[in-house]
């Protein structure tokens, strides 16, 4: 016994039989034990530590598992039982034992900040225990330690109770523990150099460090009573913290993985180890430790600080979790600081803040089962709390920048990757530079759509809620928050938000959500919760189920335990996570992070909390501070080009940057400090590498051209030259006029870089694939394909970089617009059209040149050549009526030029005090509406009984020009009615519309007195610049001066309004009409009434039409209408576009700029409907093109060329943009000549011309060759063109043509090959007026006659469409180069699809069956062409639109259906056997929808369909 050996001066030994009593050894011995001593307990193995082998019981229940768990953790250890020592501080004292019986006490340390019975922060000297009973505890230490023989290090551990001071054995460590350095640097012994000593047979007392310990020399060898001799005090004081590989977030959990860094450095104050062998691998297996702090100072408070300070430093990265940034968190807690601590201290902490934090997030996302809540990063302090969200804001900005980066570098791998296997990537996902971005921090749920603004730019807002958007969709800079993201070499990243930037690291352990150091803190972001999925968190083994398959759960109740690191650790159920479990592993498997462990059927999933979706303003809220950006000219404008090169190569550059941009382009390359500063950063590299002669001439060198005369000096030192090229490169380009063009043509040609590839109309794919057959770098394909999903933005960004360019610089621009002007592709017709347009311009005289030669006919008084050359003047009338000497003049010409149409008498000035106006006469009938018919004078009709003559002639291009008939001349072939009535016309001259307004009443009166309103006045205001958006206030003004005169103005019939606009701008045109007390003709802007009538608008009357746009071009008036069908409710919408030029002859040049310019502006308002409507609109549209040439001669032959060479050439851009019709007009002196071009099949170009031709009865009729023949010229347009239905129909149902089509394309096909038979030929072989002749063949039997009836074919010719079945037959006869006087004859058949989907039944079995027959009976070749191919079994009618579907739930459709089925009614109303159902008698399985009606009719279930109609067949499938 102790007493006896303690006497014997022998060691204390404990027998295996009383080691037995004391520990137990089965579930039973522990629960008595534990009921003896009292809950709580702790169950713990003898040979455990670090946190392994003990845990903590507080009832009974839980006593099995504990020992369980107890026992696993250590296996083979004895187990003990203790009661539970309450808010005790855990405290050790450090000894050193010889082999001589000796034992001193080296001090202590505290280790009461515990996380589940393990160390976190151990500290010496302790300060807890009063120096009395810290003195009686290492005296009992000594004495343990001499009792039992110890000779070595080791440690003997205590509770202490500070309530009564008392302290308890805890355990005696016969080892160095790794918290031993804290004695080390209070003490300043050497312990492992201590340990050697002993085991070398050293005597305690001669060991130097102690000897030093106790004052005594070094190297001496007297001896030391260590019992009554005192220490040396401490050295200050030390605290240590262990780096562990665990997750302070989820309750301590280890974590395993691979540590890529570990970046700490010592200070004098602060030293450490960490031990991590070459692969940086924490696995599972290991212990959680891998790195040790120590921190000394003066004092407590000075340790304390140089800890905090060295964690805050320190950078761990890799895919585990640590407790640095956590530990440095309790450091700083007041409770730490005051020193107000023991063993529950932590575990309470986390309690408290888990509870606050789950009070907090009521309705917000929780954490997953089986996790413990950890306090929240940073958030000690009140300021901190109050900035939470925003800090969470910025965190979260970061965070979707990252990812998004990662996930543009992880579809440019995979695009390359597919790219190299020779396959073709899916561009529009792997080249898209916007993505969604989903993240959970702090309970808040952040969805951000970000999108990449450049190669390292992006720019992010919470997203739409409606849908995901691929297009960035910010329109202003609050609406977003721009950052920039940049990879580092460790695997970091640069990220810049808010005008600061930081250094990030990112890691996604396998299973784990997204992890965050961001400024040397961590951020993990959260998953949703789901409490119906049981995951792992960590690598771990599923050591055992605690409860069976399908057993019910309760929140709270642990279903597993896990084994991690030799630790068991239980799964409990999470917050709303009650219900039935099945379970998706097995016992003893291996589970990574993430995989499923078990699910829950949820007995409330309603219930289940969800995160709360952040709407704040994220641009307001992660902008921590002020975004400096440079001032400079050249900076901006580098900045700007940069921004501008960004939106050509396909990123999405926010609208409010992009016009930004523009407008800071514009600024800065007229800015005059541009060339000092490009000039001088240019030089600023130069410095002492070019002679000092040379830089004293630039340092006086004032501008551009002194330069270049400088460099000039040492053209032939070639060394110089070299250095200073690029010098001289930007000193020669503001030298001859600046930069503006090179900088704008360099961008237009960064936009053909790309564009040039799809310059053919090729697809995207067939573009990938060529380039990986050249050989292109894969990044590159990429750039071309983010550029090309761009599409139609790039567009409108080079359409207004082109509008920038002066027109002195369109020379230089001229081979940029001539690669521009053939770009094919659809997204690329605006572009196009614009570059074709601008190159036109350029062959058209300038505004000055016209200016010049108007005048010019002024000067020289030719004003009836002025009228008779056809030269425009609309565009430069006001600056000639701006020129009172050349005014009155002006006014003449100008008047005579827009009636000329009318005939102008009688034209003088109206008073002597008012030479700026004039008064004139002329003539239409009295019914006569501008809008709506041709003047009665103006071009002669042929009459009815000349047509013939007429077009023999005007079909000969040598034909003689017929003599105009003149407006007065009374022998004209019109007929000159009685209903002819005079009118008077005013034109005058104001400066602004004040003083029209003003001057209104005196020239009403100024018109003779009629009894009705006949008269027009013009009005000119000149000096008053309207720009566009004053336009609609314009005309409220003018309106309401109108109105406020309507008495006066009773003899007034309309008034029109020419207003001066913006420099290089038309003027604007606006008519108002007495019929609508003076309200705006707004069909009619910008074109003058009596120009109005060659609009044709008449022609619209079948539809309700409203202007979408007018324009005023150099010699063209350009009106857009948006139409829609009256009699069709809802009808789609259409657009005519009419284009009227006013010329002195036609010509092919003029043609074609008119239809460039009604292009462009069908496309513009195309896209206005397409987005305001949502739906297409590129169908059916019409183009009218009309040129007035009254002083020239039709020629047929020229007119029909042009439009042939036009709708060819642009027949890309026609197709694209919907247009169906193309209608080319000429009204010439002898006749008016309209040339439709029309393309039904999309492959042969059909051209039929007319003349208007007066019968007669007086009306004019069109005569030609086409479906318009003998229609009046005013007969409204078909709403919908003969067979459109049908050819959409075929279109749409197979991708194919209407059957009816295919005889223009074997009538192309003859004509075709004709040309080449006379290609061969050396002689002129003239091809037969008529190539091709189609005869259709139909059954000779009434409508609805049936395969069974004795039908035959007969020989018909009726108009196409008339057929009812679905196979349409014809022998046609084809005059080929073989057969060019006989002809051949063939009998052709094909399927018509827009008959029951081109179906074969029994009907078109039978024609093509005939057809055949009616071939081989004449020796006749049979072709057959089919629309499609395939088959399928027709479904009965009657019987499908009874049939109905019994769902499983009809909430729900998705969850599938059961069975189809018909209602007893239903089955009753079809033949007998035209189904086989059998009645759903089980009341389970009926549909729920009769279930719940009264008196519901009996289900029954379909087994098959066999139908009743007579005449189900194979239907073709799409092929």
């Amino acid at each position: 016994d102790y007493e006896r050996s303690k006497r014997a001066g022998e060691p204390v030994t404990v027998s295996d039989e009383l080691y037995a009593r004391a520990s137990v050894r089965s579930v039973e011995s522990c629960v008595e034990h534990c009921r003896r001593i009292g809950f709580p307990v702790m169950i713990k193995a003898s040979e455990g530590g670090g946190g392994k082998g003990i845990r903590k019981v507080e009832r009974e229940a839980d006593v099995a598992t504990a020992y369980r768990q107890v026992s696993s953790e250590i296996p083979g250890s004895p187990i003990f039982v203790m009661r539970l020592a309450a808010k005790a501080r855990h405290l050790e004292v450090q000894l050193l034992a010889d082999e001589y019986g000796e034992a001193i006490a080296l001090n202590g340390r505290d280790c009461s900040v515990q996380r589940r019975h393990q160390k976190i922060i151990e500290e010496g000297p302790p300060l807890a225990a009063p120096p009395r009973v810290w003195a009686a505890m290492e005296k009992a230490a000594v004495a343990l330690a001499k009792a039992v023989g110890y000779a070595n290090a080791g440690t003997v551990e205590y509770l202490f109770t500070e309530e009564d001071g008392s302290f308890a054995f805890l355990e005696l460590n016969p080892r160095l523990q790794v918290e031993h350095p804290v004695t080390e640097m209070i003490s300043r012994v050497n312990l492992p150099a201590c340990q050697l000593m002993v085991a070398m047979g050293i005597r305690a007392h001669r060991i130097p460090d102690v000897r030093k310990l106790y004052g005594r020399p070094p190297y001496s060898t007297s001896t030391i009573d260590f019992l009554d001799e005192p220490r040396q005090p401490p050295y200050g004081h030390c605290i240590a913290v262990r780096v562990t590989a665990e997750n302070p977030d989820q309750g301590f959990q280890p974590t395993s993985g691979s540590i890529t860094e570990v970046n700490f450095r010592s200070t004098p104050d602060v030293w450490g180890y960490f031990s991590v062998d070459s692969s940086g691998l924490v696995h599972e297996f290991a212990d959680s430790q891998f790195g040790h702090l120590f921190a000394s100072g003066a004092d407590r408070e000075a340790a304390r600080k140089s800890m905090i300070v060295a964690l805050n430093e320190i950078s761990i990265r890799g895919d585990i979790r640590t407790t640095v940034e956590y530990v440095a968190d309790l450091l700083k807690s007041s409770e730490y600081v005051g020193n107000a601590i023991d063993t529950e201290w932590l575990d309470a902490r986390l309690k408290r803040e888990r509870a606050g934090k789950e009070s907090e997030a009521r309705g917000k996302t929780q954490t997953n089962p089986g996790v413990e809540i950890a306090a929240a990063l940073m958030a000690s302090s009140s300021s901190q709390a109050a900035d939470a969200g925003k800090d969470d804001a910025l965190v979260a900005a970061h965070a979707a920048f990252i990812e998004a980066r990662d996930a543009v570098a992880r579809n440019a791998a995979e695009f390359a990757e597919t790219l190299a296997k020779g396959h073709v990537p899916d561009a529009d996902r792997l080249a898209a530079t916007t993505s969604r971005v989903e993240l959970l921090l702090n309970g808040a749920k952040f969805v951000l759509d970000v999108h990449q603004t450049g190669p390292d730019a992006f720019a992010a807002a919470n997203a739409r809620r409606d849908s995901f958007v691929k297009k960035s969709h910010f329109d202003k800079a609050d609406d977003y928050l721009a950052g920039s993201v940049r990879p580092l070499a460790d695997g970091g990243y640069l990220v810049s938000v808010g005008g600061r930037s930081r250094v990030a690291y990112a890691t996604r352990p396998p299973g784990q959500p997204l992890r965050l150091t961001l400024d040397r803190k961590t951020f993990l972001f959260e998953k949703e919760y789901d409490p119906a999925t049981l995951r792992a968190e960590s690598a771990a083994k599923l050591a055992k189920r605690l409860v069976p398959d399908g057993a019910r759960v309760a929140e709270g109740d642990a279903f597993a335990e896990v084994e991690v690191m030799k630790m068991y650790l239980p799964l409990k159920i999470g917050k709303d996570g009650a219900g039935v479990l099945r379970w998706a592993k097995s016992e003893g498997v291996a589970l990574e992070p993430g995989d499923v462990v078990a699910t829950v059927e949820l007995d409330a999933p309603d219930k289940v909390s969800r995160a709360t979706l952040y709407e704040g303003n994220l641009a307001r809220d992660a902008h921590h501070g002020p975004t400096s950006s440079s001032s400079e000219v050249h900076v901006v404008l580098r900045q700007a080009v940069s921004l501008v090169e960004h939106a050509f190569d396909g990123y999405a550059v926010p609208d409010d940057r992009r016009r930004a941009a523009l407008v800071d382009l514009d600024r800065c390359l007229d800015h005059p400090d541009l060339p000092v500063l490009e000039i001088a950063q240019a030089r600023a590299v130069l410095r002492g590498r070019v002679p000092a002669a040379l830089d004293a001439r630039l340092d006086e060198a004032r501008d551009a051209s002194a330069v270049v005369d400088a460099l000039d000096r040492y053209r032939d030192d070639a060394a110089v030259e070299a250095t200073t090229q690029h010098l001289r490169a930007v000193a020669t380009a503001f030298a001859e006029g600046g930069r503006r063009a090179e900088c704008l043509l360099a961008l237009v040609r960064r936009y053909l870089e790309v564009e040039r590839e799809f310059a053919d109309g090729a697809p995207l794919a067939d573009v990938v694939a060529r380039l990986r057959n050249d050989d292109c770098e894969p990044g590159r394909v990429l750039d071309i394909c983010r550029s090309r999903v761009a599409g139609a933005e790039r567009g409108v960004l080079v359409l207004e970089l082109i509008a920038a360019v002066p027109k002195k610089d369109h020379d230089l621009f001229a081979p940029a617009l001539t690669e521009l002007a053939t770009l094919r592709d659809e997204t690329a017709t605006p572009v196009a059209l614009e570059a074709k347009r601008l190159l036109i311009q350029r062959s058209l005289p300038s505004r000055d040149e016209l200016l010049a030669r108007l005048v010019a006919f002024i000067d020289d008084d030719a004003l009836p050549d002025l009228v008779r050359s056809g030269l425009p003047m609309r565009d430069v009338v006001v600056q000639l009526l701006q020129d009172p000497a050349r005014r009155r003049a002006a006014v003449e010409a100008y008047v005579r030029k827009i009636y000329d149409a009318h005939g102008v008498d009688d034209l003088r000035d109206l008073s002597e005090e008012h030479r700026d106006a004039v008064r004139w006469t002329f003539r239409t009938h009295d019914d006569h509406d501008d809008r709506r018919t041709a003047p009665a004078f103006g071009y002669a009709f042929p009459s009815e009984a000349n047509l013939a003559s007429a077009s023999s002639e005007l079909s000969d291009c040598e034909q003689q020009q017929r003599t105009p008939v003149h407006h007065r001349e009374k022998t004209q072939t019109t007929a000159a009615s009685s209903s002819e009535v005079t009118r008077h016309g005013i034109f005058a001259v104001f400066p602004t519309f004040a003083a029209v307004a003003e001057a209104l009443g005196r020239l009403a009166a100024a018109f003779p007195a009629t009894d009705a309103a006949v008269n027009c006045l013009h009005v000119a205001v000149v000096d008053e610049a309207l720009r566009d958006e004053e336009t609609e206030d314009f005309v409220e003004r003018a309106v309401a001066a109108l109105r406020s005169r309507l008495d006066a103005l009773r003899r007034i019939r309309r008034v029109t309004v020419l207003v001066a606009a913006a420099a290089h701008h038309p003027p604007a045109i606006f008519t108002f009409r007495a019929k609508t007390d003076f309200a705006e003709d707004v069909l009619l802007r910008h074109i003058e009434p009596p120009h109005a009538f060659y609009l044709d608008l008449v022609r619209l009357r079948n539809f309700a039409i409203r202007l979408a746009d007018a324009q005023q071009t150099l010699s063209s008036n350009v009106h857009c209408y948006e139409v829609a069908a009256k009699a069709s409710k809802g009808a789609a919408v259409r657009f005519f576009v009419r284009v009227l030029a006013m010329s002195s002859e036609f010509a092919a040049s003029d043609a074609e700029r008119m239809l460039v310019e009604s292009l462009a502006a069908l496309e513009i308002r195309i896209g206005e409907a397409e987005q305001r409507r949502a739906s297409k609109v590129r169908r059916n549209n019409h183009v009218y093109l009309n040129v007035v040439a009254r002083h020239a001669a039709v020629k047929r032959a020229a007119v029909e060329e042009a439009a042939k060479v036009l709708c060819e050439r642009y027949a890309d851009k026609l197709r694209g943009l919907g247009v169906s019709e193309v209608e080319f007009k000429l009204a010439a002196a002898d006749a008016t000549l309209r040339v439709v071009a029309t393309n039904p099949t999309g492959f042969v170009l059909r051209l039929d011309s007319y003349l208007d031709v007066v019968a007669e009865d007086g009306v004019a009729y069109l005569r030609g060759d086409g479906d318009w023949d003998g229609k009046e010229v005013t007969a409204p347009y078909q709403v919908e063109a003969p067979l459109s239905k049908e050819r959409a129909a075929a279109l749409a149902a197979s991708d194919t043509l209407y059957c009816y089509d295919y005889v223009e394309l074997f009538e192309a096909a003859v004509r075709h090959a004709w040309d080449e038979h006379a290609a061969r030929c050396e002689a002129y072989v003239k091809p037969p007026e008529r190539c091709v002749d189609f005869v259709e063949l139909a059954v000779d039997a009434p409508v609805g006659w049936t395969a069974d009836e004795a039908v035959e074919l007969a020989e018909v010719r009726r108009p196409p469409g008339q057929n009812d079945v679905g196979v349409v037959a014809w022998v046609a006869t084809l005059w080929t180069p073989e057969y060019p006087t006989t002809g051949r004859r063939v009998v052709v058949v094909a399927n018509d699809i827009t008959v029951k989907a081109g179906s074969f039944g029994t009907r078109e079995d039978k024609v093509f069956d005939l057809a055949s027959r009616y071939s081989r009976a004449r020796g006749l070749p049979r072709l057959y062409v089919a629309a499609n191919s395939g088959a399928r079994i027709g479904l009965s009618t009657r019987v499908r639109d009874a049939m109905r579907v019994k769902w499983r739930d009809d909430d729900d459709p998705t969850a599938g259906f059961d069975y189809v089925y018909l209602d007893g009614s239903d089955l009753q109303r079809l033949p007998k056997d035209a189904v086989e159902a059998s009645i759903v008698t089980d009341p389970a399985e009926a549909p729920g929808r009769l279930r719940k009606l009264p008196g519901a009719p009996a289900a029954y279930k379909l087994r098959a369909v066999v139908g009743d109609e007579p005449d189900l067949g194979v239907e073709n499938l799409r092929g």
